[in-house]
């Protein structure tokens, strides 16, 4: 998982641009993330957005505020509680997906 950081003004921003969206520099760096976090926000799905997804429900989305500055959308393991930190990582379906700090 990775970010962007400003190197004109400093803004660290998720999902990579040509330029900064703060500032409008083109000297942005791509910076590799720990993948750790806390949880903003959490939601549980019961309505599937499409045929191919039905199999899946229940399931948890959550937002995470990660430890570099920039806020993350990954799919819960269930019961994630606002302010629990988390690690994210890709998984085989290319989403994140969030396991609570400390398990496996």
């Amino acid at each position: 998982m990775h970010y962007q950081h400003c190197t004109a003004c400093g803004q660290i921003q998720y999902f990579d641009r040509p330029f900064c969206a703060a500032c409008g520099s083109s000297d942005v760096a791509q910076r590799d993330a720990r993948g750790t976090g806390a949880v903003a926000a959490a939601t549980m799905l019961h309505r599937a957005p499409s045929k191919e997804m039905a199999h899946l429900v229940p399931y948890e989305i959550l937002l995470v505020d990660m430890d570099e500055g920039f806020r993350a959308m990954a799919r819960g393991p269930g019961g994630s509680v606002i302010g629990q930190r988390v690690r994210l990582t890709r998984a085989e379906d290319g989403l994140l997906h969030a396991t609570a700090e400390g398990t496996a």
